[in-house]
């Protein structure tokens, strides 16, 4: 069983960014994610707000992530964390390839996306709702589509898939909220309208998606609206299944902290969009990974 001062679980901005400081720090670690490295930044379509690219895609993004820890040569495996378990002042994790022992750990799982809570919800997964318009926009070419919920990530995407669909409707419960540059620029194209104050009942169709059913919530009025594909971005939960062992999470599910990414057991730390915090951005991912590895050495050397 291989030994380490630190193993981060997560290789998204913040998992990235510890990995990098704690080879700095000449600790022993190791990095471990699951998926694509990068995380959530490779499904997103254009990034204009991270320093040193004026734009640049996530797919991009998430290359030079790659290339950097291939350069760096940054510990990492691909496997997937099943459990975690303490015992006195160690941490035992097991993937579904190996076992480690390590004095610390940082969380840095970030979030998966909220899925449609409407019955026939899961069976039109792939076949007309989609969570990713950069995976599957190409599918609704000159097609009419629904873009469901109002933040950052339904407007990014929705402004995605404009240029591709014959028709792009936002279904917001509430008012846009996204950044209002982003808002303007995608509602100024002429294929897009928005419906605020409304959400989804229910999934029209048989075999293949026909329609979306709509209800305002304040008046409670119903409509009907034909579409090919609804793409739902509604929120996300932390990537946390395997914490049942760990008593970290508060009441929104999120994985609780205090202001150095201390969790409340000892060894514990939290960075990235798994934690409970205002702005999730890849810049305040990167500035959790640094700020991290300051907070861990401080504790070891106490």
């Amino acid at each position: 069983m291989e030994n380490f001062d630190l193993v981060i679980i997560g290789a998204g901005p913040a998992g990235l960014t510890a990995a990098i400081y704690a080879q700095r720090a000449n600790l022993s670690y190791l990095l471990l994610e699951k998926g694509p490295i990068g995380g959530k930044v490779i499904t997103a379509y254009e990034i204009e707000n991270y320093p040193g690219f004026s734009k640049i895609s996530g797919s991009e993004l998430a290359l030079t992530f790659r290339k950097q820890i291939k350069d760096l040569n940054i510990y990492f495996k691909r496997e997937e964390v099943t459990r975690i378990e303490k015992f006195d002042d160690l941490f035992f994790i097991t993937t579904n390839k190996d076992r480690y022992q390590t004095k610390n750990i940082i969380l840095a799982t970030g979030t998966k996306e909220n899925e449609l809570n409407v019955e026939n919800a899961d069976k039109f997964k792939g076949r007309g709702v989609s969570y990713c318009a950069t995976c599957d926009g190409a599918f609704y070419k000159d097609k009419n589509v629904v873009v469901y919920g109002g933040g950052d990530s339904a407007i990014t995407e929705a402004t995605f898939l404009a240029p591709i669909v014959k028709s792009l409707t936002i279904i917001s419960r509430h008012e846009l909220r996204g950044e209002a540059k982003n808002i303007e620029k995608l509602l100024s194209s002429n294929n897009v309208k928005c419906i605020k104050n409304s959400v989804i009942t229910e999934l029209i169709g048989e075999n293949e998606l026909k329609g979306v059913k709509l209800r305002n919530i304040y008046t409670d009025k119903t409509e009907n609206l034909p579409c090919d594909g609804v793409f739902v971005y509604i929120g996300s939960k932390p990537e946390v299944n395997y914490l049942n062992f760990l008593n970290v999470l508060n009441e929104k599910g999120y994985i609780e902290t205090d202001s150095h990414f201390r969790t409340r057991i000892e060894g514990v730390y939290a960075i990235g969009d798994c934690i409970d915090k205002e702005l999730r951005q890849i810049v305040t991912a990167t500035s959790d990974g640094a700020n991290v590895i300051h907070t861990i050495l401080s504790d070891m050397n106490k």
